[in-house]
Order: structure tokens, then C-alpha cells, then sequence
């Protein structure tokens, strides 16, 4: 985290105001789901926010909002925690971007961990259902832990509905 916040990363008073709204993100039409990658405004966002920091995770942007919809996760999750534990896979052995199990797993490719970790986040008991704030003190303890994924979630976009706002 510390290359993250030191690449310019700035916090105003406020900006990591997330709501605590449970982490689960609305079900979203049918048409909406059929949307192909390279319009959609979310794969975009992503795409920018690890193109802005370098990060190898840019070239899975797509499987990072794919799988936060198949999961019914806030959309913005995945890639925030990738960048605090990873800097957005700079910083990863055996391509765990999000430092799953104190960083000891493995996975065969990145979007193969953002499968695992988006499908346990929805569903394991320990995160099932939680608020964002429940959801990040039980992934990590440190009380600034979750200012810092909440930061970076907000630069990926300041909202979770930036779909419905661009259209």
C-alpha cells in the first residue's frame, strides 16, 4: 500500500465515505447482463484506474467486473483490494492479487483467483452477507484496512452505479 499512496494518492476529508450498505450489489436487468465488454462503462473504469497505476491487472478488467455480477458483489470491491494487497497484481506471488490466506495460496492465473475470492466473498460464511466495514474487518483486522480499500475503490469510481449514469 505504501507504492499506492505514494504515487500521489491524496485523501480529502470524506472521499472514503462508502456507505455501509451490504457488500451484495442490485441484481441488475437482464439486458444489462448481455452488454458486451467493451461498452460497458464499469470494464472502462477499471481498465483506467489499474492502466493509471501500471498495474498487470488491467489486462483482466473485464473478469474483475464479470465476476463481482456473477457473485452479486459491488463491482468496485475486487479491483480495491487487488490494489491494497498487490498493487494490483505488482506485488503477488502465484497470481494472488488479493493476498487470500495471508498471501500462502496460489491460483493458476489471475482471473482464476478473481473467480475463487469473488465466489468466497459471496458465499463462505465468514463474508456472506455482510455490510462493506463488516466484510473488510473480517478480511483484514487493521482498523485502517478499510479506509485504505474503501480509498481505493472510490478512485475506481466514486459510485457503484457509474453504469446507470453514463448511459
Amino acid at each position: 500500500m505504501k507504492s499506492f499512496l505514494s504515487q500521489g494518492l491524496v485523501l480529502v476529508a470524506g472521499f472514503a465515505g462508502v456507505n455501509a450498505a451490504p457488500v451484495r450489489a442490485e441484481t441488475m436487468p437482464a439486458e444489462k447482463a448481455q452488454i458486451r465488454s467493451d461498452e460497458d462503462p464499469r470494464i472502462v473504469s477499471v481498465r483506467n484506474f489499474f492502466r493509471k497505476f501500471q498495474s498487470p491487472a488491467e489486462s483482466v478488467s473485464d473478469v474483475f467486473v464479470r465476476e463481482a455480477d456473477n457473485n452479486g458483489l459491488d463491482w468496485r470491491l475486487l479491483p480495491g483490494l487487488a490494489m491494497v494487497e498487490s498493487g494490483g497484481g505488482k506485488r503477488c506471488n502465484r497470481h494472488n492479487l488479493f493476498g487470500w490466506a495471508n498471501g500462502k495460496v496460489g491460483f493458476s492465473s489471475f482471473s482464476d483467483a478473481i473467480r475463487q475470492v469473488s465466489w468466497h466473498l459471496s458465499n463462505s460464511r465468514y463474508y456472506k452477507d455482510k455490510t462493506l466495514d463488516s466484510l473488510l474487518l473480517t478480511y483484514n483486522r487493521n482498523p485502517r484496512y478499510r479506509l485504505k480499500v474503501k480509498t481505493a475503490m472510490k478512485l475506481v469510481s466514486p459510485t457503484i452505479e457509474l453504469a446507470m449514469a453514463t448511459e
